[in-house]
């Protein structure tokens, strides 16, 4: 039965590398969606998205000791994405199945719509950068790199950007 996997085990939610479609698919099943406010709370500070608006929503993905927020921005066209470790329980590959879940959402949204968005993912340090060359090349399949630095609170902080279009299936 596939919403009762029998290769997870629902009390701590480990992951057998058997098959990993049913962890993001758990992963999925437990998706919210949340305001900017709990956005905020939870961390997330996009200046972009600095009120409420109509067009856009949030889903916030859940695994181990980290979350990810998916931001659908479906007046722009785009998505955005925020993760952070808000426990100390991690589990092996976090980053990985919440990506994955959070391209299921996006590929999702684009079908329904008919229309292709793009993407871009901002990492601020080596770690998420070389996972985002890696596995994240894997999954998202960047059409362009860049890198660059930002002032924040009187600093200066270096990015890595990714970027990419998530088409639909039928075009």
């Amino acid at each position: 039965m596939k919403n009762s996997p029998e290769n997870i085990n629902r009390e701590t939610f480990e992951y057998n590398p058997e098959n990993e479609g049913d962890v993001i698919n758990e992963i999925l099943s437990r998706r919210r969606t949340i305001t900017l406010e709990k956005a905020r709370n939870l961390g997330y500070d996009y200046a972009d998205y600095d009120q409420e608006y109509p067009d856009v929503h949030r889903v916030l993905l859940e695994y181990g000791s980290k979350i990810c927020i998916v931001t659908i921005d479906y007046g722009g066209e785009e998505f955005s994405t925020y993760i952070k470790t808000i426990t100390d329980q991690k589990k092996d590959r976090e980053t990985t199945f919440l990506y994955k879940a959070a391209r299921k959402i996006m590929q999702d949204v684009v079908n329904e719509k008919g229309q292709k968005f793009r993407y871009e993912f901002f990492a601020k340090n080596e770690k998420m950068r070389n996972w985002a060359k890696t596995t994240g090349q894997d999954i998202f399949h960047w059409e362009d790199e860049s890198e660059g630095e930002e002032t924040k609170n009187g600093k200066k902080v270096k990015y890595y950007s990714f970027k990419t279009s998530i088409n639909p299936n039928n075009k």
